[in-house]
């Protein structure tokens, strides 16, 4: 009998506020199609430019124990937003012959145009995160700034 693969199922919202059962109810779905034995991480409420996440934390020890055959994720962003910390985890998933899989985008890590495309979709992940940043601090900065334009037909009160 051949053995599961076993999957290490990596999900992640930035905010509290955020619902991650889409990602959990699809990444699991995709495993009971796919035949995977899969043990789900879901980090709730911690930005993905954060290096530091506890349940990412405990993928990557699995991965390093040898628990892990294949990481899978709704989307590359939700792993990292910072392509050079999402490069040096595929380096160790690489070192380790674990694969990548994102249900959403068609990632491939066997070949390389799929590894050429895993960089790109992680470059746009990181610009996208510097972009909502510039935006909020351009949206905070104008709200400090007074609103609303000055009265040019001033009323002058004569006693």
């Amino acid at each position: 009998m051949i053995s599961e693969m076993k999957a290490g199922v990596y999900a992640r919202v930035s905010t509290n506020e955020q619902d991650m059962e889409k990602q959990i109810k699809e990444l699991e779905d995709y495993c009971k199609r796919n035949n995977y034995d899969y043990e789900l991480y879901a980090d709730k409420g911690i930005s993905g430019s954060k290096d530091n996440r506890p349940e990412f934390n405990r993928l990557q020890e699995d991965i390093r124990l040898g628990k892990i055959d294949v990481v899978i994720c709704y989307k590359i962003d939700r792993l990292s937003r910072s392509i050079q910390h999402f490069l040096h985890f595929f380096e160790e998933l690489q070192n380790k012959g674990v694969n990548l899989i994102s249900i959403t985008q068609p990632i491939d890590t066997t070949t390389p145009s799929g590894r050429l495309l895993l960089q790109i979709i992680s470059a746009f992940s990181e610009f996208e995160r510097a972009m909502i940043i510039e935006r909020v601090t351009f949206g905070k900065q104008r709200s400090k700034k007074k609103q609303g334009r000055k009265n040019k037909n001033k009323r002058i009160a004569f006693s």
